[in-house]
């Protein structure tokens, strides 16, 4: 009897008296994509961290080709065909596309395979060049990862896969901040992958029901560390699962919150960016770019990674120094240094998971910002039940909670928000936006939101700034910058490759 490609037997991870795992067994097949859908916290990527040997397993055993895989190396299970994938896809940013497949070609490649071909360079080329044609990566391959969509950095991310020979798939999150349009074509390029081998098994990690509907031979749902559910594709249970009737279903977006078009907006408390112009040393990365955030409305900052969201962000919140330009509130200069910009003019930035102290719990991070009216732990009941964990044990997506929880925490007068959906089931951002859209519409915050999702991103705002390389290419309404396609960079093209 052949043994599966991988195979989990009873594995645990605890983190002090937290069972972030708790006895998942399950073999994956090959030529099959196995989803494990579950709520932010229910253990899903510390499932894929033991797997992968990122994080060692408490107890229970892991099996790679039927070799005992429990306590070995990471890079050796990459080498016995293991690849793994991250929320994050920007880990080499700085290197181009071409450099990174290469790398992965020459480092993680199987060596039973790549003795084959490694030792002669022509051979090396053209499995090289057929991989960029294959995930049409040609005409970006010598841009930097840092300045290409997070779709096509995600594509990238599985070119590395596919090149390095790698059978066995953990994909953590490939659709988190992906509009519906680039999931769309992330659907078939995933299934092309599988039907295209006889050996390639996926685990797919995913939030973004459609996907999994459209992909997912099979789907495990985990609650709170335990699989509760095991089914295969077309069964009762499946459809009960991907159609959200055993797990969160995304509930309706909020409306678009309301402009004021006819407002007197010097009346209107307002923070500014004019014509900012912001380095690092040699490098431009802002050129004449100007961002209004008036109390009373939510607004979006929208482009590809390596765009300029994030520094405009950071120059807003004086973690930057504009080389030129100015940052005005109400038409006078902000205070200069973080620290005044949040108690005396109630600026906050949410970072994402950087918010976080890791090494304190969740409840101590609240405490440090403990003040204002709103009760966060209502707005996010898991947070209420990891209260005593420490907050770097948290999942991406529980840390994002966790950051946007501390910022709101602050009751700030200008809130802004860099990849809000990034890591976060459907149903939490929903409920962030919804929460954020009742502040907003009271008068009580202006919002700034910087989002790969572009889509979801216009329907929360009511208006929209596109940056592309530094420079803002729209600057109107989000209904207006709704009918603008080309204000948007492709990310795939729309047919899977063959």
């Amino acid at each position: 009897m052949i043994a599966p490609p991988l195979e989990a037997t009873a594995l645990t991870k605890t983190y002090g008296g937290v069972h972030a795992l708790e006895g998942f067994s399950a073999a994956f097949d090959p030529r099959t994509i196995t989803a494990i859908v579950g709520a932010n916290g229910a253990g899903k990527t510390t499932l894929l961290d033991c797997l992968a040997g990122r994080l060692p397993a408490s107890s229970g055993a892991v099996y790679l080709h039927g070799q005992p895989a429990t306590t070995m190396p990471p890079d050796k299970r990459a080498r016995l065909g293991l690849g793994r994938s991250f929320q994050d896809p920007r880990l080499c940013d700085g290197l181009t596309v071409l450099e990174i497949l290469s790398l992965s070609q020459r480092v993680l490649g199987r060596p039973l395979l790549r003795g084959l071909w490694v030792s002669r360079r022509s051979d090396r080329a053209r499995r090289l060049n057929a991989t960029l044609e294959r995930f049409s990566l040609v005409s970006v391959a010598n841009e930097r990862l840092r300045t290409l969509s997070l779709g096509m950095a995600r594509v990238t991310m599985l070119a590395c896969l596919f090149i390095s020979e790698a059978d066995v798939w953990l994909l953590d999150e490939p659709a988190s901040g992906l509009a519906r349009a680039e999931v769309d074509a992330l659907a078939p390029l995933l299934r092309s992958l599988v039907d295209g081998s006889s050996e390639r098994s996926v685990i797919l990690v995913e939030h973004d029901a459609t996907l999994v509907q459209r992909t997912a031979d099979r789907v495990i749902l985990l609650e709170r560390g335990k699989a509760v559910e095991d089914a295969s594709e077309g069964s009762a249970a499946w459809h009960d699962i991907v159609g959200g009737r055993r797990s969160a279903a995304r509930s309706v977006a909020p409306v678009r919150p309301i402009s004021h078009p006819d407002r007197d907006a010097t009346s209107v408390s307002t923070l500014a960016g004019r014509d900012l112009h912001i380095s690092y040393g040699k490098f431009v990365a802002v050129r004449g770019v100007s961002v209004e955030v008036p109390v009373g409305e939510i607004r979006c900052l929208i482009g590809t990674n390596g765009a300029g969201k994030s520094t405009v962000m950071r120059a807003l919140a004086g973690l930057l120094t504009p080389a030129a330009g100015s940052i005005t509130l109400d038409g006078g200069r902000v205070p200069p240094t973080p620290h005044q910009r949040v108690v005396d003019a109630g600026i906050v930035l949410v970072a994402g998971g950087q918010t976080v102290f890791p090494n304190l719990t969740v409840s101590e991070n609240l405490q440090l910002t403990r003040g204002g009216p709103l009760d966060v732990l209502d707005l996010f009941p898991t947070l209420a039940l990891r209260q005593r964990q420490l907050a770097g044990t948290l999942s991406g997506g529980e840390q994002q909670m966790l950051g946007v929880a501390r910022g709101l925490q602050l009751s700030p007068r200008f809130l802004l928000v860099d990849e809000l959906s990034l890591g976060l089931a459907e149903d939490v951002v929903d409920r962030i936006i919804l929460q954020l859209t009742t502040l907003v519409s009271s008068g009580q915050m202006g919002v700034l939101l910087v989002e790969q999702d572009y889509s979801q991103a216009l329907r929360w705002s009511s208006h929209a700034y596109v940056l592309a390389q530094g420079r803002l290419e729209f600057s109107g309404p989000s209904e207006d910058a709704e009918k603008r396609p080309d204000l948007f960079r492709p990310v795939f093209l729309p047919e899977a490759p063959a």
